[in-house]
């Protein structure tokens, strides 16, 4: 994931998947960071703009399977700006199975 900060502002950071239905995280932050984007340092450190992290692979059987059923969010406090700021992604994310067998699909024609 790639992150333009042109004002940083320290805080703490997160991505989760957050089930839209209930508006709630699923299971812990695929990433997270107490402090975050400090505006006291020259240059932040480069995981603040270009990381990375692993989809979950125990979601429950149909879980993010459809359009509309979750999104990957971004949160972010700055503590000292007393800002948040926050982004969504929608995404879909087929069991591993069914994921193979698309792939499959496409590439026996």
């Amino acid at each position: 994931m790639k992150a333009v900060l042109p004002i940083p502002h320290e805080g703490p950071m997160n991505v989760s998947l957050i089930d839209t239905a209930t508006n709630k995280a699923i299971g812990s932050p695929l990433i997270s960071f107490k402090s975050y984007a400090d505006e006291n340092l020259a240059t932040l450190p480069a995981n603040n703009t270009n990381f990375s992290f692993k989809m979950p692979n125990n979601l429950a059987a149909g879980q993010c399977a459809q359009a509309g059923q979750c999104t990957m969010q971004w949160f972010w406090v700055g503590t000292k700006a007393q800002q948040t700021y926050e982004s969504c992604v929608d995404f879909v994310m087929a069991p591993a199975k069914a994921a193979k067998a698309v792939k499959a699909a496409r590439f026996s024609a």
